[in-house]
């Protein structure tokens, strides 16, 4: 019987009627993603082959590959129903016809190139392991032909019939350096399963070991531990067999029976790499790795695994001159790019990203450039690692490759393929780190929907958890029913847990109270659970820092202060060291309680996490007036990467320091930041720093730059104004003054500031403005006089703003008949006896001056203090 894949019509109809979703209920999980790749499984609902779920002997072979017998699921529920007690044959073709019933009218459209690849993917895994069967059947048939042989000949099978069997493990030998552990596995369990008893003690040593090689290989540890204890049953006591039952009690951390062996095997011989791999996993961080380092042979410390535990061990010391000098050596046989270790890679990758996606930083996305790159070189790094794995079965290490290769994407602001990734890693193998990181990737994308779905397949799946993971999942429950809004289910759902965790975790189900009642805005749970915390724990940080946040939600900076000093010296859980660090260094910043905050920053220096708060650093000492400190901090930066308060405080910085190029080329980058609103900001400095310097036209081209009066408010920009007239800008300073006015016409400062600049500049105004007119414009007061000399005021008001008189707007017919008339010309008024002169015309900055005076008198006089008559 061969399998056969499924013909192309049969997929084109899987996939049309799948609505590309998969067909468990309630999933919509994609099966081809945006970039035409399959990303489901095409799933027997009876087995295709023997001892595969649901296999029905009776079933001709085109019927196994036939439309009906095949479903479209995602991995994580191709696992799921493996169980046939709950997914049975009827179950599944009643969940098939469900789900196809829904796109039967609106199915979905398959690219047939897409098509092409599904249909190439599937055959060529469908080669492979035809072809690896063929192996392993060829082989065991020639070994049980020629075991039936020695048997009937009785000749020693020590001799003749363990080279066979030798032959039988290079088999299982060569699945395994092609990173198949599945087959090897398997092959290497079939012969210990056929033929044990009638195997010599060298081969079953052989198998053994490769069977705990393989296991190891597919991060299955204490499984990989079992197999080498059972060397201890062939009773060979040779250095090989030995070093073996060593790493096996290393790995299950038994130290008294590592001891013993660990002696037998010295007495033995020391050239041997897993003796010392042993060594380096159980001693490490206990005794001084310069120790453990010194008793390795130097043969052997040349070893790629050796190199990369001992690197791993004095990084954890912070032994910097070995780290570098180990480091440089595994780089050189990491970058070697058709190098196989994968295990090596992946702890080398570790290595150089530990320190920089942390939670924090990945929350922020705050990396330097030189960051940036080494995320970038663990980026290519594995992509190398998960080809080696793809196909290898050690689902664990290939779901992890794919959840650290998605926080490098997170890293580099790469969001889609973050989540892709994170997928895979979910449908691969559904382990915590997967579940969460899926699930925070929904959470902030609001695919609620999803995250309650991740949730029911978490909770469904486990029963005994670790109180670690336990906590972990209520805080992700209690995160998603935050951001819904349902603060009465989540309260419900943390308090039924605090009643019933440990005390371990019961300050942080309280923290996680306050945490989410900030988030949601609820300061009455904020300040109730604080005070909790304070009360029940009060040596724990928690507490304190929530009553920091709900007083100065109150603008109580004294209880805000009290509260946060009481949180220094504090207890707190070492998950949330970085966290509570740099709440405290904010939170005094906050405060000006600057030399306060530094003590915290100077704390996430020394962890390499000051780049999530460098502009708050930066600040305290730029207020403490450590100016070198500041350009210390940030000058280091690329310019175009930093915001506004950064580059104000390197511009002022370098500006006190009277190092002018420099802050000339902080000032130019403020000009080309993106936001508007910090643009004219720093067009407000600049003016301010080129009058200063006498470049005149310089300051003032930036003054009349700027485009958005708000961002600066009404007290600035009147400065402005004055800083115009100052360096002898009259008329443009007046123009912009008036702007001003008529835009804050209903605010006292406007009124004020307007009237000053007039009082200031009374002595140059003849001479740059004219504030009688000749001529009648819009924005301009005409006096008119009638023949017994009356004056009549009437405004021609465009955009300009009066307290009172008579205005005139565009189209009222004594509009037509003003506008344009010229001082001394007499006319004749519609509907009126007699003719007028042309008295007066006042300019709108004359007639803004007026208006000014009169509102300071009456309207703002209390503010003014101006008591004196009008003028006429």
């Amino acid at each position: 019987m061969a399998r056969k894949s499924p013909t192309s019509s049969t997929l084109r109809r899987l996939y049309t009627l799948s609505g590309n979703q998969c067909a468990f209920p309630g999933c919509t999980h994609a099966l081809v993603n945006n970039e035409g790749v399959g990303i489901a499984q095409i799933c027997h609902i009876e087995a295709a082959e023997k001892g595969g779920q649901r296999y029905n002997k009776d079933q001709a072979d085109e019927e196994r590959r036939a439309f009906e017998n095949l479903i479209v699921l995602c991995h994580a529920h191709h696992k799921v129903t493996d169980d046939i007690s709950k997914y049975g044959v009827s179950e599944l073709k009643s969940m098939k016809a469900s789900h196809e019933q829904m796109f039967l009218e609106n199915g979905y459209e398959i690219e047939d190139s897409v098509l092409d690849r599904i249909k190439d993917a599937i055959d060529e895994k469908l080669d492979e392991i035809i072809n690896q069967n063929n192996q392993t059947h060829q082989t065991l048939a020639e070994i049980k032909m020629e075991v039936a042989t020695i048997s009937s000949a009785q000749v020693n099978i020590s001799t003749n019939g363990s080279n066979l069997y030798n032959e039988l493990l290079k088999i299982g030998i060569s699945f395994r350096k092609d990173n198949n552990f599945v087959a090897a596995l398997s092959s290497f369990q079939k012969t210990e399963e056929e033929s044990w008893s009638i195997l010599d003690g060298e081969v079953k040593f052989k198998l053994l070991a490769n069977i705990g090689a393989t296991l190891l290989d597919m991060g299955r540890n204490e499984e990989a531990a079992i197999y080498f204890l059972k060397i201890q049953q062939l009773e060979k006591e040779t250095l090989e067999s030995l070093a073996y039952i060593c790493l096996a009690y290393a790995i299950l951390k038994q130290e008294e029976q590592f001891d013993y062996f660990f002696e037998k095997t010295i007495s033995k011989g020391k050239d041997n790499e897993n003796l010392w791999l042993a060594y380096l996993l159980l001693k490490g961080g206990t005794v001084p790795t310069s120790v453990l380092h010194k008793e390795i042979p130097d043969p052997i410390v040349k070893q790629d695994f050796i190199l990369i535990k001992l690197l791993e061990l004095y990084q954890a010391e912070g032994k910097l001159n070995e780290v570098q000098e180990l480091f440089w050596k595994i780089e050189a046989i990491v970058e070697d790019e058709t190098y196989k270790h994968w295990q090596i890679i992946s702890s080398y990758i570790g290595l150089i990203v530990s320190p920089i996606l942390k939670v924090h930083k990945l929350q922020f996305v705050a990396f330097t450039e030189k960051e940036i790159l080494i995320v970038k070189k663990a980026l290519h790094l594995y992509d190398r690692v998960i080809g080696l794995l793809e196909n290898s079965g050690a689902n664990k290490m290939l779901s992890l490759a794919y959840y650290n290769r998605s926080l490098c994407f997170v890293a580099l602001s790469r969001e889609a393929e973050g989540e892709r990734d994170q997928e895979r890693a979910w449908g691969i193998s559904q382990r915590f780190f997967s579940f969460k990181g899926l699930f925070l990737f929904h959470l902030k994308n609001k695919k609620y929907e999803r995250c309650e779905l991740l949730l029911e397949e978490w909770k469904q799946q486990r029963i005994n958890v670790q109180p670690e993971e336990r906590f972990e999942v209520i805080a992700c429950e209690a995160r998603l029913l935050a951001k819904k809004g349902d603060f009465v289910r989540l309260e419900r759902v943390l308090m039924d847990e605090y009643d019933d965790t440990t005390s371990e975790y019961k300050p942080l189900i309280l923290d996680n109270l306050v945490l989410n009642g900030v988030d949601s805005g609820d300061y009455n749970s904020v300040i109730k659970y604080a005070n909790m915390l304070v009360t029940e724990f009060p040596n724990h940080a928690y507490g304190y820092i929530g009553l920091f946040a709900y007083y100065m939600r109150q603008k109580d900076p004294s209880n805000a202060k009290r509260a946060l000093k009481e949180a220094k010296g504090k207890t707190y859980d070492k998950r949330s060291e970085v966290f509570i660090w740099m709440q405290l260094a904010d939170g005094f910043c906050e405060l000006q309680e600057y030399q306060e905050a530094l003590v915290y920053f100077e704390k996430l220096v020394n962890c390499n996490s000051i780049n999530v708060v460098t502009t708050r650093f930066a600040e305290c000492h730029y207020n403490l007036e450590n100016y070198e400190k500041v350009i210390l901090v940030l000058a280091d930066k690329d310019l175009s990467t930093l915001d506004f308060i950064s580059l104000q405080l390197l511009f002022l910085s370098y500006y006190n320091l009277g190092l002018k190029v420099q802050a000339e080329e902080a000032l130019a980058q403020g000009l080309r930041l993106k936001e508007s609103r910090d643009v004219n900001l720093f067009r407000k400095i600049g003016a301010q720093y080129y009058s200063e310097c006498d470049h005149f036209e310089e300051a003032a081209k930036l003054i009349l730059a700027i485009d958005d009066f708000d961002c600066l408010g009404v007290k600035d920009m009147f400065d402005l104004a004055c800083l115009l007239s100052s360096m002898g800008y009259i008329r443009e300073a007046f123009d912009l003054a008036y702007k001003l006015r008529v835009i804050y016409y209903e605010t006292f400062e406007a009124q004020k500031y307007y009237f000053d600049l007039h009082v200031f500049n009374d002595n140059s105004l003849d001479n740059n403005i004219a504030l009688y007119l000749k001529k009648v414009e819009e924005n301009t007061l005409v006096v008119l006089k009638d023949e017994n000399g009356k004056e009549s005021k009437f405004y021609l008001a465009g955009d300009n703003k009066i307290s009172d008189g008579v205005l005139l707007k565009a189209g009222n017919q004594l509009w037509d008949v003003l506008l344009g008339a010229v001082k001394g010309q007499r006319i004749l008024l519609p509907n009126t006896m007699g003719n007028f002169e042309v008295a007066d015309i006042w300019s709108n900055y004359l007639l803004s001056f007026r208006d000014s005076l009169f509102l300071l008198q009456n309207k703002y006089a209390d503010k003014a203090r101006m008591y004196f008559g009008r003028f006429n």
